[in-house]
């Protein structure tokens, strides 16, 4: 994942909603967690 010009990795588990193993930590976390499990899943 990508943003800003910078390139991310990250861990994310859509069915127990855990972004790197743990819940999200702030609200920018769970929309990413969200967004990038939209993009997992094809869901728009």
């Amino acid at each position: 994942m990508s943003a800003n010009g910078s390139t991310y990795q990250l861990t994310a588990d859509c069915n127990a909603g855990l972004l790197n193993g743990a819940d999200p930590a702030s609200a920018a976390e769970a929309q990413l967690l969200n967004a990038a499990c939209q993009v997992a899943f094809g869901n728009a």
